[in-house]
């Protein structure tokens, strides 16, 4: 069996030969570098544009605007299944003032608890327990914040008062085909300090509350554990706490358990998908389209139990983790874990390693493919829809005789580029009204993309901006979002683009 080159150095002449190239990060040259560069045949283990789009404001935005796509049709969403109600701060910051003075009417008994976190925000930094608004004077200013339904009613171990949650692999494969492996071994993450439910007086007990291991490390009671779970271990390999009699809440079992998180990871993915598949550096418009079957990348899902066995998402993590100690000490859990999960993703990436689809073979057997999802037939219309704006995108950025409409190395909503768009939907008589749009539109999208935590990502303009884009242009217009995009592709089909 011929095994794969890897290379994890930043050295051109090794990567130009090898089969995969591992990356930390995007935002550095070595990845532009060799992302551009990338051959037929090779992989490169970071997606451009994932790391940004998992920021905790993006994953609301656009799960919110996924749900409102999908009901519009009358049907219900997937995503309320297993998101909390959450709210962008500051876009949405007087609907959140509006719940928690709700909130401060009700019984202390009756209360809500939200969990306020900054968006590009990790391993638990700036993270508040909060029940009334005077607490969101911590979100003031530019700087991007999630304020989320805390899960109060979560399923505690047996004999075990603590909080934990399950660290999901997910691990997208490839852009185009869509291809997203659910790995079946996975974190257990225990809290370090005994859990009651959240009240006044608790709310700043960290070690309670939250589960995060960059927080709990620092405890006397966080317990460094073996693979197989024995002794009791602050961290837990998810195989080893589903033999523990109780682990799951009363009438759940380990095939609901993975068919709840199939479901999660699916949709989860399906709505980064179409924002991730048009990013500038995935394109032909001057990117490497060998990036879409050929990039892949490994997200850490924090899915929390509640006693009633539903799973709740808390964030998705672009960059998971993936160190096999503890402080300097060998971590078996770790070892064992994550050694699993990086297996999978070579039989899956590497060109032959165990015989996985990198080499033509099937899918390991621990891995779920949850590529095709469960069929919910409501979801058709956010897939249907961001696929029709994909090519309003092509549209819409591309000059003719070829090229595109970019501003240095990103994508720019220029004015004609946007009185092209507003030409061909039937309105080119009308530019003093739709430049109006675009005059307030493209305000609004420099100051949030001028914002300090949104990176690469807003440097672009993408298909989610474009949804809000002609959205505003259908106020002015009186046509819904995709009436607008099908006269838009009518208008690039007789140009023949």
């Amino acid at each position: 069996m011929k095994l794969p080159l890897i290379s994890i150095t930043n050295r051109p002449k090794q990567h130009s030969s090898a089969d995969v190239l591992f990356h930390a990060v995007t935002d550095n040259e070595d990845f532009q570098r060799d992302a551009l560069n990338l051959k037929a045949g090779q992989r490169i283990s970071k997606i451009c544009g994932g790391n940004e789009s998992s920021k905790k404001h993006v994953l609301a935005k656009v799960f919110d605007r996924a749900t409102q796509i999908v009901e519009r049709g009358g049907g219900e969403s997937p995503l309320r299944a297993f998101w909390p109600q959450t709210f962008v701060l500051p876009l949405d910051r007087e609907r959140a003032i509006a719940e928690l003075e709700k909130n401060k009417k009700r019984k202390k008994g009756a209360r809500k608890t939200f969990i306020l976190k900054p968006s590009g925000g990790s391993q638990g930094e700036g993270i508040l327990l909060v029940q009334d608004a005077a607490a969101l004077v911590a979100a003031r200013g530019r700087r991007s914040y999630v304020l989320q339904r805390y899960v109060g009613d979560c399923h505690l171990l047996p004999g075990l008062a603590r909080k934990w949650d399950i660290r999901a692999y997910v691990t997208v494969a490839s852009l185009d085909p869509p291809r997203v492996l659910l790995h079946r071994e996975g974190l257990v993450r225990f809290a370090t300090a005994e859990y009651e439910p959240p009240h006044a007086g608790n709310l700043h007990n960290t070690m309670s509350h939250l589960t995060n291991y960059s927080l709990n490390k620092r405890s006397e009671n966080y317990v460094n554990g073996e693979a197989g779970g024995e002794g009791g271990g602050s961290k837990r390999a998810l195989s080893s706490c589903l033999q523990i009699p109780g682990f799951l809440p009363a009438g759940m079992t380990s095939p609901d358990l993975y068919a709840s998180l199939a479901s999660l990871a699916h949709y989860t993915m399906a709505a980064l998908l179409p924002l991730l598949r048009t990013n500038r550096h995935t394109s032909s418009r001057g990117g490497n389209p060998l990036l879409l079957s050929g990039s892949f990348q490994t997200f850490g899902l924090d899915v929390l139990v509640d006693e009633r066995g539903g799973t709740w998402l808390l964030e998705a993590n672009s960059n998971p983790s993936m160190r096999l100690d503890h402080e300097g000490e060998r971590s078996e859990v770790d070892e064992r874990v994550k050694g699993s999960v990086m297996e999978e993703v070579l039989r899956e990436v590497g060109g032959g390693v165990g015989g996985g689809v990198g080499g033509g073979g099937g899918v390991g057997s621990g891995v779920i493919d949850v590529s095709s999802g469960d069929g919910c037939a409501a979801w058709s219309s956010y897939a249907r829809v961001f696929s029709k704006l994909a090519g309003v995108h092509r549209f819409l950025f591309a000059r003719p005789g070829g090229g595109s409409a970019r501003t240095g190395k990103s994508f720019s909503l220029t004015l004609a580029a946007f009185r092209r768009l507003v030409g061909a939907i039937g309105r080119g008589g009308e530019n003093h009204v739709y430049d109006l749009v675009h005059q307030k539109y493209a305000r609004g999208w420099r100051e949030e993309r001028d914002a300090e935590d949104l990176g690469e990502l807003k440097s672009d303009f993408d298909v989610m901006d474009l949804y809000e884009l002609l959205e505003a242009v259908g106020k002015a217009d009186g046509g819904s979002v995709e009436e607008i995009a099908d006269r838009a592709l009518a208008a690039a089909a007789a140009e023949g683009r």
